[in-house]
């Protein structure tokens, strides 16, 4: 065989190799995603079917998402062969739960950032007494926040996506809910409890709803969105 052939019959084995990975590669399950104008917000299961967007949502939590202010939470529910409409609805109270649980873990969190506030702001108070005393106020609002918490989520909490896993004759339902945060804030800013105790520590220089946000940003944090960012 001269060189030439030689080359040529490498040069084909070398294409033909190239093509079978190439055909591999292809055949191979892609990642999906649940979507916001392009912006990946929730990475699907291969197993995933029957996904269903709300469109009419999506130039908001793309917005937010933008902005860095999408918080969004997955229900499921698990059975075989129940009425679709109740397992969406355990798949909806178990979403919607998951951030008050969070806030309720979150306390010592928001002591440290009201704290880091204070140490940061001339305050009217120079004595660690009286700015304890300010800790002390925000931590009890925050408190009586985690409270109303859930109904002022469900006030305003939207069904972003939905999609079934079938595994046998089991279905997951899987549902992904998201809340506009300037929304809550102002639901919770209605409060009584927490309108008084916001105006005191204002003039202590302490921003309420800036360390309240500071811990909402945790949310998304190890869910599928955040480790998209």
């Amino acid at each position: 065989m001269s060189e030439n052939n030689m080359l040529m019959w490498i040069g084909i084995g070398v294409l033909a190799a190239a093509l079978v990975v190439g055909a591999i590669f292809f055949l191979l399950p892609k990642d999906r995603y649940i979507e916001a104008q392009g912006i990946r917000i929730w990475k699907l299961p291969k197993e995933a079917q029957n996904v269903q967007i709300n469109y009419s949502q999506e130039a908001k939590v793309a917005q937010l998402a933008r902005e860095g202010r999408l918080f969004v939470f997955e229900g499921v529910n698990v059975g075989g062969g129940v009425n679709m409409t109740i397992a969406e609805n355990a798949a909806r109270t178990q979403a919607l739960g998951k951030i008050a649980e969070f806030l309720n873990a979150k306390v010592e969190t928001f002591r440290k950032v009201v704290e880091g506030q204070l140490q940061s702001v001339q305050t009217n108070n120079t004595n660690e007494e009286a700015n304890q005393q300010l800790v002390e106020a925000a931590v009890s609002a925050y408190k009586g926040i985690t409270k109303v918490m859930a109904n002022a989520i469900v006030s305003g909490a939207l069904k972003y996506a939905s999609w079934e896993v079938r595994k046998g004759n089991v279905v997951e339902l899987h549902v992904l809910y998201f809340y506009d945060p300037t929304n809550l804030l102002s639901i919770l800013e209605s409060q009584a409890l927490v309108s008084e105790t916001v105006g005191k520590l204002g003039k202590q220089g302490v921003d309420f709803f800036k360390a309240l946000n500071s811990v909402l940003e945790e949310a998304s944090k190890g869910t599928p969105f955040e480790e998209e960012q």
